[in-house]
Parts: structure tokens; C-alpha cells; sequence
């Protein structure tokens, strides 16, 4: 399994890792007061007067860089549709978003009310149901049962949020869990997409494996996620094959 540190935040690093330019332009509040030299990606590796020349035109012809206000504005516009949920989940409030830069494997428990395909992950598997309430910090009211645990393995150029689980206070039953796991937000639809590798085992009370893992095919997974939810052994049976 990769890790976390392979994941290239693509927001931070294309729009504003930069290259050199040698004058300070004037700005309007739409521009960047920002020098060249850190806006334009890879002007460091422009050596002769026939690799600068387009760049050049460009800033002859009207070209002006785009302020760092406008940008962030485009870039938290741009975050909201994707990932419409509450920052606090995540602790602090603090997460980054970006595409993998590689295929990546997270895990995923569920049961009962929690669905098979909901966005939230980690990327470490169970050790016991106990440690998985606390540091995921998955309220009773919330229905989780840790029945069941998903690996998924995320293709390359996924775009994904990740931070550090956020502590949670609930109050059916009162309680407070710490938090404290990596928190992975996975994109919203990504169960019916067949570029996602599914497998699911069955976890006993404590949070050990029952079984193996059993890959889900696409067109099964809708199906496998309302047969946990409405308890239907039957048809998980006939899916999981166990």
C-alpha cells in the first residue's frame, strides 16, 4: 500500500508553484502583486532569448498574472461543489485537497446505517472496533455498526481531501470521541465508478475479520449496500459468496 505522502496536491502546487522574472509589473485589485518569478511554473527552466519569446508575446499582448484573492476565491468555490461537507470534521478545520499522484488503497468501515459507499476513509485497515469509534470518531447516533470493513484502491488523478479526524461530541448517547486517524474524503460517486477496486470482509464484535476480502464488481456494490443495510443475508450471501 502507498501512503498519504504520495498524494500531489495539484491546486497548491500548479497554480502556484513558480518560476523567475526579474520585474515587479503594476496591479489592479484583479491582478497579482506578486512577481513573476513566483506564478509561472517552470520560467526557471527557460534559458535562451527562443525558450523565453512565447512568455514574452504573452506579457506584451496583455497578459497580466490573476491575484492570489481571486484565485483562492476560484479555488474555495471549486472546493465546495466537490467536497459540499463540513470542514469540522476534519481537526481544525485544516485539510488539503489534491489528485493522487499514484494509485492509492484506503479502508472504509460500515454497517447498519453507515453505507458501504460513503466518502470518508482512512489508510490504515481496523486493529479493533473499539480504537476504529475513537479515533474515527464515529458517534453512536450516527449508527455505524463496524460490521463490515471496504478496501478500496483509488486510481491515479482522483481528486481527494485529506486531514486528520476532528473530535466529536454527541448527544444520543452523550458522548465525546478524540478523533485523531487520517481522514481521507473520497469523491461522493465513487462507488459506481468501475475504476475504483472494491473488496469487503465481514468483521466480528470486537473489529477482527471474519473473512477474506471479496472483490465487489461494479454492478454488485449498490446491491451488497442495501443488503447490509436492510439485513438481507440472502442476498449478501449470493454476493459475497461466504
Amino acid at each position: 500500500m502507498r501512503t498519504i505522502s504520495n498524494i500531489h496536491l495539484t491546486f497548491s502546487a500548479t497554480l502556484l508553484m513558480l518560476g523567475v522574472w526579474s520585474c515587479t509589473p503594476k496591479t489592479t485589485p484583479s491582478q497579482s502583486k506578486e512577481p513573476l518569478s513566483k506564478i509561472v511554473a517552470g520560467y526557471e527552466k527557460l534559458e535562451t532569448p527562443a525558450q523565453k519569446a512565447p512568455l514574452l508575446k504573452a506579457v506584451k499582448d496583455g497578459w497580466k498574472p490573476t491575484s492570489q484573492a481571486k484565485i483562492d476565491a476560484q479555488i474555495n468555490a471549486l472546493s465546495s461543489k466537490l467536497f459540499a461537507v463540513q470542514a469540522n470534521t476534519f481537526y481544525y478545520s485544516k485539510y488539503v485537497t489534491g489528485s493522487t499522484k499514484t494509485p492509492l488503497i484506503f479502508y472504509r468501515v460500515f454497517g447498519n446505517q453507515a453505507r458501504l459507499g460513503g466518502p470518508y476513509v482512512s489508510s490504515k485497515p481496523i486493529k479493533s472496533k473499539e480504537q476504529a469509534r475513537k479515533e474515527n470518531a464515529l458517534l453512536s447516533e450516527w449508527g455505524n455498526s463496524i460490521e463490515w470493513e471496504a478496501k478500496i484502491e483509488v486510481p491515479k488523478g482522483t481528486i481527494i481531501s485529506v486531514g486528520v479526524v476532528g473530535p466529536q461530541a454527541g448527544t444520543n448517547p452523550p458522548q465525546f470521541l478524540p478523533g485523531g486517524a487520517d481522514q481521507i474524503l473520497l469523491p461522493f460517486t465513487w462507488l459506481s465508478n468501475p475504476n475504483f477496486k472494491v473488496a469487503v470482509r465481514k468483521l466480528d464484535k470486537a473489529g477482527k475479520p471474519t473473512t477474506n476480502f471479496k472483490t465487489i464488481q461494479v454492478g454488485q456494490r449498490d446491491a451488497l449496500q442495501t443488503a447490509i443495510k436492510q439485513k438481507d443475508a440472502a442476498t449478501i450471501q449470493r454476493i459475497l459468496g461466504e
